[in-house]
C-alpha cells in the first residue's frame, strides 16, 4: 500500500491529506494461468470494493468451483505484428510498409505474484452457476473476498494487500 498524492504539489503546501491506495492489482487466477483477471488496479484509493459476476462449472468431478485470489505484478508486453509477406500486386514498392515496419502492439499483462485467499464455492454438481464476487479492502489493506452462488454464501479474509 502506498500513499496516493495526484493533486499534491508546492502551490498546494503541506495542508494536502494523501490518500491510502494499492501498490499492486489484484484479481483471479484461474488454474493453470499465468495472468490474472484484475478486480482492484494498482492504485486503486483504499478503503474500496468491487462486484464481479462469475459463470463457471464446478471442479472436475466436484460440486464446487475453485476461486483463487491473488496479488499481481503489472508488465508491458510489446509485440510486433506478423507480416503477411505479400509482395505488392503491381511490382512496385507500397511506401506504406515503411511505417508498419517499426510498429509495436503494446499490452498490459498482470502476472500472479502472491496469493491472498482460496474460496471452494458450492454450485450445483451437473450444470455451470452464477457466481457473485465482492472484493472489498479497508485502508489498512486487510481484506475480504465474499462468493454467493444461490442461497450459499462462501467469505475468506485476508491479511495486508
Amino acid at each position: 500500500m502506498r500513499e496516493a498524492g495526484a493533486l499534491a504539489g508546492p502551490e498546494m503546501g503541506d495542508n494536502v491529506r494523501r490518500a491510502p491506495a494499492l501498490t499492486k492489482p489484484i484479481g483471479l487466477r484461474q488454474a493453470g494461468a499465468d495472468s490474472l483477471t484484475v478486480l482492484l488496479d494498482a492504485s486503486a484509493p483504499l478503503p474500496n470494493r468491487r462486484m464481479a459476476e462469475l459463470i463457471v462449472a464446478p471442479a472436475k468431478g466436484g460440486s464446487h468451483a475453485l476461486l483463487s485470489l491473488w496479488e499481481g505484478e503489472s508488465s508491458i508486453s510489446v509485440t510486433k505484428p506478423e507480416r503477411n509477406g505479400k509482395a505488392p500486386a503491381n511490382g512496385a514498392d507500397d511506401d506504406d510498409d515503411d511505417e508498419d515496419e517499426d510498429e509495436e502492439v503494446r499490452s498490459l499483462v498482470v502476472k500472479p505474484q502472491r496469493q491472498l485467499v482460496d474460496l471452494a464455492v458450492p454450485v450445483p454438481a451437473d450444470k455451470k452457476a452464477r457466481i457473485v464476487l465482492t472484493l472489498s479492502v479497508d485502508a489498512a489493506g486487510h481484506g475480504t473476498l465474499v462468493a454467493k452462488s444461490g442461497s450459499k454464501e462462501v467469505k475468506a479474509t485476508f491479511g495486508s494487500a
